[in-house]
């Protein structure tokens, strides 16, 4: 496609090169569209006199998504989705991670490419509180991310263009306001530069009294009653039972027994 070239001002001259997906394109190509990864291309203009002169680019193509995932809150390391605390303004941990991809496998992986990654962007957060079945939003707050860290060695990305290995960010995120006592899901996504967005990341978020904290043990012996019931009965009676704590099944018998007699 040609642009400009009949008028008087030989600045604004281009010609414009476009792809499009068609049959004419081999199984072994991608359809006219550029592969994910590092891609280069150079152009080359030659006059009718023969002089010729050439400038080329390199441009990263980046359509794998992040991954987000918490690490800890306050100062428990993250090992379920459902969390209960007496802090009424916890601090959630976690880490946004964008993976090399794209690229020609055959290729060996260097500072340069093939595969890239664009590094992470933003991490959005939405807090929302449990108001009988559904949920009111309360918060949602965006944390702005620069320079990430290389995941091979821990090191600050100093130039982005560079392709050493996976790039990640941690971050962490403290209410501003007190949480009243209750339940609340906690969604984190997250966005690389190239704008591709995570899955959601979802953290269910107890506030509570320390009499109301579910032990270990308790919650063992939970679980084991709420064996018999249908999946879809079993969240609610799980709640409930966090709630007004368990009775061991043992004592539940002998309690029975005691009725009978």
């Amino acid at each position: 496609h040609y642009e400009n070239f009949s008028d008087s001002d030989s600045a604004n001259n281009y010609i414009s090169v476009y792809t499009k997906s068609h049959s004419d394109w081999g199984s072994s190509e991608n359809d006219g569209k550029l592969r994910e990864g590092r891609v280069s291309w150079k152009v080359k203009a030659v006059d009718n006199a023969g002089n010729e002169t050439s400038t080329s680019r390199t441009l990263f193509i980046d359509r794998n998504s992040p991954k987000v995932e918490l690490t800890q809150i306050n100062d428990i390391p993250f090992s379920s989705t459902n969390f209960s605390t007496t802090d009424k303004t916890p601090t959630v941990f976690g880490k946004i991670t964008d993976s090399l991809s794209g690229g020609d496998s055959s290729q060996t992986q260097d500072e340069n490419g093939p595969k890239i990654a664009s590094g992470p962007k933003q991490v959005d957060i939405k807090v929302e509180k449990k108001e009988g079945i559904g949920y009111k939003l309360i918060t949602l707050y965006t944390i702005n991310m620069d320079k990430p860290w290389y995941t091979c060695d821990n090191k600050e990305v100093t130039d982005n263009s560079k392709q050493k290995c996976d790039k990640y960010l941690p971050f962490e995120y403290t209410s501003k306001e007190n949480l009243e006592l209750g339940t609340y899901k906690i969604t984190l996504t997250g966005k690389d530069k190239a704008d591709k967005s995570s899955s959601e990341t979802t953290l269910t978020l107890n506030i509570t009294t320390l009499a109301q904290i579910t032990t270990p043990e308790e919650r063992e012996v939970i679980e084991e009653e709420i064996k018999p019931l249908k999946p879809e009965e079993q969240e609610k009676v799980k709640e409930e039972l966090e709630i007004t704590k368990p009775v061991e099944p043992s004592a539940q018998k002998n309690r029975k027994k005691s009725k009978k007699s």
